[in-house]
């Protein structure tokens, strides 16, 4: 695979998961606390595209720079999908902390430009906004909010990365 053509892919399926957690907000018939609990709704899916985007981004950036922790992240991401929160909420849980945790860590670690801050800071954002929510410090839909800006921070984070690696 090309880089250019693998970086467009990384774009297109960056911008899949952002843009299907979005709708997956717009088009709720409830209001319920994380994007997982979305799981047996009407509106599915988005959840299901959010999730299909971070796998696929992530499949391709382990193809394009083999890095392990990328595979890593999108096996989690394919987990967190399997796992229904409601019938197996500890195998979610624990998905979703593995997806989380080794998305910050990829974003910060295989960083070539180390000596620009914005990835740490982008990686601190999302894992404080992460955490305010899955606190409850966002509001009724904390979770959601929390889970979404972190997306969004690591998202631009990857996107900023690939561009500007040669």
């Amino acid at each position: 695979m090309g880089k250019i053509f693998g970086k467009v892919l990384v774009t297109i399926f960056t911008i899949l998961s952002v843009l299907s957690a979005s709708l997956l907000w717009i088009t709720r018939d409830v209001t319920l606390k994380s994007q997982s609990m979305y799981h047996d709704q009407s509106n599915v899916i988005w959840y299901i595209l959010m999730h299909v985007g971070i796998i696929m981004t992530f499949f391709v950036l382990n193809s394009l720079y083999k890095r392990w922790t990328y595979g890593i992240v999108a096996f989690a991401s394919i987990l967190t999908l399997a796992f229904d929160v409601y019938l197996s909420s500890f195998m979610h849980n624990i998905s979703t902390a593995i997806l989380f945790l080794t998305a910050v860590y990829s974003l910060i670690i295989h960083s070539e430009y180390r000596s620009i801050n914005l990835y740490w800071k982008l990686g601190v954002l999302s894992s404080i906004s992460f955490v305010l929510g899955l606190l409850g410090l966002l509001g009724p839909s904390g979770i959601f909010l929390g889970e979404f800006i972190a997306e969004v921070c690591l998202s631009i984070g990857i996107l900023h990365q690939i561009w500007l690696r040669k």
